[in-house]
């Protein structure tokens, strides 16, 4: 189940490239936001976030 999923999301188009939007640029966003205000907390709960959408990805 896990692995048709991965490929069905990552290598479902088969153009070379991943989907018409790739995790990192909203991901490197959710980043700045998170840790502009916060600090070191953000940065933890940024880094945190990243992997959960990563891994839900």
């Amino acid at each position: 189940m896990g692995e048709d999923d991965q490929h069905h999301g990552h290598l479902a188009h088969g153009r070379g490239r991943p989907a018409p939007r790739p995790p990192r640029p909203w991901a490197r966003t959710t980043s700045t936001t998170v840790t502009s205000p916060m600090g070191e907390d953000g940065r933890q709960q940024s880094v945190r976030l990243v992997s959960t959408l990563v891994s839900s990805v």
